[in-house]
């Protein structure tokens, strides 16, 4: 899982899938298939910025943490240490009993 920030006002997400050119994010915020954000991805090898385009929304059961699942299209491809750096995070949250999200900002 990757950090996912998507402005300055707080919104974020984390990522359940990493391509070289795309994201699946969860998320507590709604996004619109089509709207441009200017993302930044914090990952334990540094941070990256980029422009993003929304492609998909999925809403998730109400029993589920994270309210939404967005796929975003990036801009520019991410460079593989990132990708893996996620991937790797991924497996390892899939093992966790629990991934409750933190509690939403106030």
């Amino acid at each position: 899982m990757v950090l996912v920030q998507f402005d300055d006002e707080g919104r974020h997400g984390v990522t359940r899938d990493v391509s070289t050119k795309g994201l699946l994010i969860a998320t507590r915020y709604g996004f619109k298939v089509g709207d441009r954000l200017e993302v930044t991805i914090h990952a334990k090898s540094g941070s990256t910025k980029t422009r993003a385009k929304v492609v998909r929304v999925e809403e998730t059961p109400p029993s589920e943490p994270w309210r939404y699942r967005i796929a975003m299209e990036l801009d520019e491809e991410l460079k593989t240490e990132l990708i893996q750096e996620g991937a790797q995070a991924a497996a390892l949250l899939l093992k966790r009993a629990s991934t409750q999200p933190p509690p939403p900002p106030k």
